[in-house]
């Protein structure tokens, strides 16, 4: 029961967790020990070493008041993991839906892995090796990207971007071409917002 209730504290300690440059991915407990899952702020492929990981838990047994059985992972991202895909739209949120077109999620190929990347407000966003903002990535880019780790399980996935690396900008051709002759905001199959 103590375990659980320190578990529970340690989602308030959000400013002491940022004085240490992390941010808590997740945290819970079981019957010996708490769980506390942290990333680097900013240098999302980087551990914590030791020294940092007692200086932390320190920092967190003298806000709770007492030492208890902790244990500290970093969840940190790797260079060949991140998912690649097409960005098919941006939402009013700056939500960036990348759509895989290798990689399906049913047999028949119909329904393509896509996901909404809501970026993390340290995510690290480039091209040709540069930083860039958010509001500078165009629909229609071939991009790698890297998340947090959990995934809402709707369809598309929603979830938060740690890296957004653009191997291709859209130079403005897009998948269609032809006139537009109407548009239709309601009905059957159309998105409205």
């Amino acid at each position: 029961e103590d375990l659980q209730k320190y578990a529970n504290q340690l989602p308030t300690l959000m400013a002491l967790l940022e004085k240490n440059q992390v941010k808590m991915q997740s945290s819970y407990s079981t019957d010996k020990e708490v769980f506390l899952e942290v990333r680097r702020v900013g240098e999302h492929s980087k551990t914590l070493t030791d020294t940092e990981k007692a200086k932390l838990k320190q920092a967190i047994y003298e806000a709770i008041g007492v030492e208890f059985p902790l244990n500290i992972t970093v969840y940190t991202i790797d260079e060949q993991s991140g998912k690649s895909g097409k960005i098919t739209a941006i939402d009013e949120k700056g939500r960036f839906l990348v759509v895989s077109s290798d990689k399906f999620l049913d047999q028949e190929k119909k329904m393509p892995d896509a996901a909404w990347y809501g970026m993390a407000d340290d995510a690290i966003i480039e091209f040709e090796g540069k930083k860039i903002k958010s509001d500078a990535v165009q629909i229609g880019s071939v991009v790698k990207i890297w998340s947090e780790g959990s995934m809402l399980m709707s369809y598309p996935g929603q979830t938060s971007g740690l890296r957004l690396q653009i191997i291709s900008e859209d130079k403005g051709t897009g998948d269609a071409t032809g006139k537009v002759t109407g548009m239709v905001t309601k009905g059957e199959g159309v998105n409205v917002a």
